[in-house]
């Protein structure tokens, strides 16, 4: 069954940040068939546990599916490796005193707990004026993603924007995906060898080079989830629409896309 189909036999609206709830709970049998779809991006050949699984949690809660307390806590533990505070609390909080995986990380929690009470005091905010200053479009999606994690989506936008404004494909990348569309598919391949040649992806050294497809696709796909948050939607279908480069991103884009769709009726 096409995941809009199952989307649709529930009457929901994506909560803000990480929630657990929906306006409507799903079944047992809708969560299950939500789950397997979402979790398929798991087993896309470019899936990343370490920069991907974080957004696969985020898109479960956003569809209405329950986390096990195991899922809840490695939730906050991937947002806590990212230096996510707010968010880490946030999932961690889904966890009851008595689930094995609070008992035995009380301390653990009540830290991030106070790591997220001084984010929200200030300490986002001053890595956001460094962030200002500084050329380093990896640096701009934590901030964007720390302001996301506390629900201050108005501010992540702008840092979104200003990391992807940077990134976007060049025209050797759009010539070589228009060969690809015409199966000119060696015309496609030297195309993307220039592109990679004269915009090359990840890192040189300590300095920071421009965003590789699986990074760009996943700041697209945070950058729609900020919008969506905005309730501007339109913009956030069309940025999530627009995501190619990693098929594990482009199911979750889907995803996201079906929920937008059922949160409008």
């Amino acid at each position: 069954m096409r995941l809009s189909l199952l989307l649709a036999a529930a009457m929901f609206l994506a909560a803000p940040a990480i929630a657990q709830q929906s306006n409507a709970p799903l079944n047992l049998e809708q969560q299950a068939a939500l789950r397997g779809s979402i979790l398929s991006a798991t087993q896309a050949a470019d899936f990343k546990r370490s920069k991907q699984i974080l957004e696969v949690y985020r898109t479960l809660r956003a569809a209405g599916v329950t986390l096990t307390s195991a899922e809840a806590f490695d939730m906050g533990e991937c947002a806590r490796a990212r230096g996510l505070s707010g968010e880490a609390a946030d999932a961690f909080a889904l966890l009851k005193s008595d689930d094995l995986e609070y008992r035995e990380n009380g301390a653990l929690i009540e830290h991030v707990q106070r790591n997220a009470a001084l984010d929200r005091d200030g300490g986002v905010e001053k890595s956001a004026d460094l962030a200002r200053r500084r050329n380093d479009d990896y640096f701009s999606i934590s901030v964007a993603e720390a302001f996301a994690g506390q629900g201050e989506f108005d501010r992540a936008v702008p840092f979104y924007e200003t990391a992807l404004s940077h990134n976007l494909p060049g025209k050797n990348d759009v010539d070589a995906r228009a060969a690809e569309a015409s199966r000119l598919y060696q015309r496609s391949i030297e195309f993307y060898q220039l592109e990679f040649k004269e915009r090359p992806c990840g890192w040189s050294g300590s300095a920071p080079l421009r965003f590789c497809p699986d990074e760009l696709a996943t700041a697209q796909l945070n950058y729609g989830i900020s919008l969506f948050k905005l309730k501007r939607v339109d913009e956030a279908r069309a940025t999530w629409s627009a995501i190619t480069g990693s098929p594990c991103v482009e199911i979750l884009a889907k995803a996201w896309i079906d929920i937008a769709d059922r949160s409008a009726n």
